[in-house]
């Protein structure tokens, strides 16, 4: 039976409590947070979030 993977979700708890801590949300900090992960998987992840927050932004504008 294989690990569980990285989901989205994980990455977004991950970069909301290095908010907290005002730590970078960089792939390295992000993955320390988790304590697993690939960071190809981790990259991916926080380059779809930017995408979805930059889509959110130019809808306000």
């Amino acid at each position: 039976m294989g690990r569980e993977g990285i989901t989205p979700a994980d990455v977004v708890r991950a970069c909301v409590a290095l908010r907290k801590q005002r730590r970078r949300m960089g792939l390295r900090n992000v993955r320390l947070e988790l304590g697993r992960g690939s960071y190809r998987t981790i990259g991916k992840h926080l380059r779809l979030l930017a995408f979805r927050e930059l889509d959110r932004s130019r809808q306000r504008t």
